[in-house]
């Protein structure tokens, strides 16, 4: 069973500061629309360990995700591969001070290409 965007859909939610979808079986449907939802202004920590994110999922996150003050992200355990490019690339996310991939499927060119499309601190 796949995780329903059904449960907080319509929720405007502007003064949550931590959102943990763990082990939830959101998949690429879910992380793009958590991506595109406005309401997630004010998120400092977005916990998607362990699900079914893959390079589009994660693509729309790097692209869309309109969280200025997020702090963590943690993409851990998914079926990440390509698209650590693009969340380094196109995010804004200037406070960002932990951003987990392990355990995805990087290889070292999108490693390297990730490191030099960050922010330096």
């Amino acid at each position: 069973m796949h995780w329903d965007a059904g449960i907080i859909l319509d929720q405007n939610w502007t003064s949550l500061k931590e959102l943990i979808l763990t082990s939830t079986s959101l998949s690429d449907d879910g992380a793009i629309w958590l991506a595109n939802n406005p309401s997630w202004k004010n998120l400092k920590n977005l916990h998607l360990k362990k699900n079914y994110n893959t390079d589009m999922g994660a693509s729309s996150i790097g692209m869309n995700l309109r969280c200025e003050r997020l702090e963590e992200l943690d993409l851990s355990y998914n079926e990440i591969s390509e698209s650590a490019v693009f969340i380094g690339e196109y995010s804004s996310w200037k406070y960002l001070k932990k951003l987990d991939l392990s355990s995805n499927k990087i290889n070292a060119k999108s490693a390297e290409s990730l490191a030099r499309n960050t922010v330096e601190c």
